[in-house]
């Protein structure tokens, strides 16, 4: 039998996230830290993180160009 390759996944992350307040409380306070290295030191503390897959539209609206399309989408 010929299998075909499977597809092959690639998530990002839609830069919304949701913390309780103890996890807030774990922000250094007066310094510059990276999302992915705050998320990593949740992980290597044992606390419990989970994500969401969105199968529906994305659209970019990083800049003004893209805020205009989007709204021509949806509005």
């Amino acid at each position: 039998m010929i299998e075909e390759k499977p597809k092959i996944k690639n998530y990002i992350s839609g830069g919304c996230y949701i913390f309780n307040k103890e996890i807030i409380k774990k922000v250094p306070k007066n310094k510059n830290l990276k999302m992915t290295d705050f998320l990593e030191k949740l992980i290597n503390d044992n606390i419990s993180i989970s994500s969401y897959v969105h199968n529906g539209v994305w659209i970019d609206a990083g800049t003004w160009e893209d805020l205009k399309k989007a709204k021509s989408i949806f509005l």
